[in-house]
């Protein structure tokens, strides 16, 4: 009996699963959505397809299998057909923790560089940087005890011993992808908590008007958000993201940027509401991998 298995999911022309940054928030978000009710390990994201590794049988495997394509399908937009699922066998202890590290590095393996903190994987959640699928830490230990917070710091490449200067002009994205967003509006509820985590994070290193500038709202707005509640995870999430992407844009090659879309490039609605996950369990859950 298999001792857990991995999906592999693409469309079947093979085009590019998500042209944008936007597109790879949403697809995390989607899996670690439908994903919720199982065992996962990790998964990642290539250009061209998603692998996810889960501790489960074969007909669990499926319905998880089946519900990451509706998701994507609803979070991407159908702009082609999705090919079947694939499932393929671990069988064996050695072979689940080489996987899990192959899910999580699908960017060195494809020489992919577009995607410098690794959103497209379950890497940021495990580290806290990200609260879509931070329950898969506790799999992580049940099944892999041996994987440490340093080893995961290391795939990632970049670390706070490499912070510098916090710079407001990284602010604003860090809460985005804090929260698995392509952006905030101070119309919407996760638009407000996702704000209200960014000034109190830059509270300190800012004054109400560099946060207004940096954030896209009035000062009037930077003092409201002052306060109000914002769960202590996303805080920290959006603490984390900022002190890497400032690091990182002060590297000689300067901050990454997302390629340009090609033709065509969408990545379907974003009307999906966060209503039910800013209540649930996950602002409240943060990793503890040491």
């Amino acid at each position: 009996m298999p001792l857990a298995w991995q999906i592999i999911v693409r469309y079947r022309d093979d085009r590019v699963l998500t042209p944008l940054l936007s597109c790879t928030r949403r697809l995390a978000a989607s899996v670690g959505r439908s994903a919720r009710p199982f065992p996962l390990l990790a998964f990642g994201v290539a250009d061209s397809h998603a692998h996810l590794a889960v501790v489960t049988d074969r007909e669990a495997a499926g319905e998880l299998a089946r519900r990451v394509l509706i998701g994507l399908h609803q979070v991407l937009g159908r702009r082609a057909p999705l090919e079947r699922a694939r499932l393929v066998a671990v069988h064996d202890q050695r072979h689940l923790r080489h996987l899990f590290w192959y899910v999580l590095g699908q960017a060195e393996h494809h020489g992919i560089a577009a995607d410098p903190l690794r959103e497209g994987t379950s890497l940021p959640d495990l580290l806290g940087l990200r609260l879509n699928a931070g329950w898969t830490a506790a799999h992580v230990r049940a099944h892999l005890p041996r994987v440490t917070r340093t080893q995961l710091e290391e795939r990632l490449g970049i670390s706070a011993a490499d912070a510098g200067p916090l710079r407001a002009d990284c602010l604003l994205e860090s809460a985005c992808s804090a929260l698995g967003v392509g952006g905030l509006s101070p119309r919407t509820e996760v638009g407000r908590v996702g704000l209200g985590a960014a000034v109190q994070v830059g509270d300190e290193a800012a004054g109400a008007s560099e946060l207004a500038a940096a954030l896209g709202i009035s000062r009037g707005f930077v003092w409201r958000l002052r306060r109000e509640p914002v769960p202590a995870a996303l805080v920290a999430a959006v603490q984390g993201q900022w002190t890497l992407r400032s690091a990182l844009a002060e590297r000689p090659e300067g901050a990454h940027s997302p390629p340009a879309p090609g033709p065509g490039a969408s990545c379907g609605s974003a009307r999906r509401s966060f209503r039910y996950w800013l209540h649930g369990t996950e602002v409240g859950y943060q990793p503890r991998l040491r």
